[in-house]
């Protein structure tokens, strides 16, 4: 092995170690913004509900078309808005929370995914 392979392996190395240390920061990073921006939901088991939706399949379809991070927010709150339906006393105590943070809008927008609205437009739709 030349001075050469050895330089290149060890720069190889180096970089690959980097990009993954940067990787796992960028995650790390990311799941302080969306804890930061679910804080007012003040409820740790409600929080968890929410970050759930992130591996649904309908959050995977919605999330390429969905750009602003208020919204991405507002679809995943809706999301959770539909698993509370059994429990009438969370689901208000959601549906209050986002009122305060994002107005009637923000509520409505949430709704919209609850009820699978936005769900059939994203499948009917031809979008690019």
């Amino acid at each position: 092995m030349s001075y050469g392979d050895k330089v290149s392996d060890a720069a190889e190395g180096v970089t690959k170690g980097v990009l993954g240390y940067t990787e796992e920061k960028i995650k790390q990073f990311a799941k302080k913004f969306i804890d930061r921006k679910l804080i007012f939901i003040n409820r740790p088991e409600t929080i968890e509900l929410v970050k759930e939706q992130l591996k649904s399949g309908e959050w995977s379809l919605c999330k390429q078309y969905i750009k602003d991070i208020d919204l991405k927010i507002l679809v995943q709150l809706g999301l959770a808005l539909r698993k509370l339906e059994s429990d009438q006393v969370e689901l208000q105590n959601l549906r209050d929370k986002i009122v305060y943070k994002y107005k009637m809008k923000g509520l409505h927008i949430a709704q919209v995914v609850q009820n699978k609205i936005l769900r059939i437009l994203l499948e009917v739709l031809p979008l690019k």
